[in-house]
């Protein structure tokens, strides 16, 4: 198995890099043999590009990988950064009248942070670090602050939206990684979100601080999310990640044991079925060393979630067959970030 997941990581990389050298940026959708144009492209495909090629020359350490990562940096560079303003935006400078709304661009420097932050601790280019500190700065003049909270970011019924937040909490992670300095920012942020969104009856992640509308998926990445940051003792938390997974497990898994989308209020499933949530709840599995659940949960998305050519299928319909077999550029971050876990557990 350990040998499959190898070549399913190879078949990704390949159409990655083939993409890359070919245009110099990672498209919308890397197996289309031509890149969507570059300012109808998301930021997102680049710093998660960046993520991949990262931990895939960690995974088969291969340097060539982390100077394509850097040359991508500097494509982001290049293409979505104003020098001027020093901000970054979602679609290249050049594109007109670009409106993305807060959370969007919050999601897109959470993964500014989290990609330089990765490559910075593997080529020590200081240039780097200078570009997180302006991203964290911009995040917490316009987003986010320890004072005001969410304030800038929440809806009047809805509350605070977690997906955004949540990653700029794992790029917490990366920066702390990269400078201690911003231990104390990760643990406050922490502490104020998971007040906001963690449900004390549930113990699952409510998707909206004001509804209880929960994603199983999500539930599973911020347990994998909270143990990660204390074995690296960068946060300290009263919250079990292992009672959030537990509860996503026994709320939010078919009979079949595909992840559902969405459990509301009302007990409603969504049956719509996606590889990120089944690659975090087999993340979770790996980190804490469940072999048993490791190999079941392998089996399942490898025997569903994948084509005869190693490369993933995003979606699945009731039916079980894929609805989309072009590759997201942006899938490979869900599948590394799984895999680097799962394989040391399959030797």
């Amino acid at each position: 198995m350990k040998t499959l997941l190898l070549s399913q990581l190879e078949a990704y990389k390949e159409i990655l890099v083939t993409q890359l050298e070919h245009f110099g940026y990672c498209g919308e959708f890397i197996s289309d043999k031509e890149a969507s144009i570059i300012t109808d492209t998301r930021l997102l495909c680049q710093t998660r590009g960046i993520f991949f090629l990262i931990d895939y020359a960690t995974i088969t350490n291969n340097e060539k990988y982390i100077t394509l990562a850097t040359k991508l940096y500097k494509k982001i560079q290049a293409t979505y950064y104003n020098p001027k303003l020093k901000i970054w935006t979602q679609y290249p400078t050049d594109k007109p009248n670009q409106s993305t709304s807060k959370d969007k661009m919050l999601y897109e420097y959470a993964f500014i942070i989290t990609a330089y932050s990765k490559l910075y601790l593997l080529t020590k280019d200081s240039e780097l670090l200078t570009h997180i500190n302006r991203v964290i700065e911009i995040i917490f003049t316009n987003f986010y602050n320890h004072k005001c909270k969410f304030d800038k970011l929440t809806n009047l019924e809805t509350g605070i939206n977690q997906n955004a937040l949540m990653h700029l909490f794992e790029a917490l992670i990366e920066a702390t990684s990269a400078n201690e300095a911003y231990k104390n920012d990760l643990q406050q942020l922490g502490n104020n979100l998971l007040t906001e969104i963690y449900d004390n009856d549930n113990h699952l992640i409510r998707e909206n601080s004001n509804q209880k509308i929960y994603e199983p998926g999500h539930s599973f990445e911020w347990a994998s999310l909270i143990l990660e940051a204390k074995q690296k003792n960068m946060f300290i938390s009263n919250i079990n990640e292992n009672i959030i997974a537990v509860n996503a497990e026994n709320l939010g898994i078919t009979h079949q044991e595909f992840v559902v989308a969405e459990l509301s209020k009302k007990d409603n499933i969504d049956t719509n079925i996606r590889i990120w949530p089944t690659l975090e709840r087999l993340r979770y599995y790996a980190m804490i060393s469940n072999k048993e659940k490791v190999v079941s949960t392998t089996k399942l998305l490898v025997k569903y979630f994948f084509s005869k050519q190693n490369l993933p299928f995003e979606y699945l319909n009731n039916d079980l067959l894929p609805q989309q077999e072009k590759v997201k550029s942006t899938t490979g971050y869900h599948i590394i970030n799984c895999y680097k876990y799962v394989l040391p557990l399959l030797d």
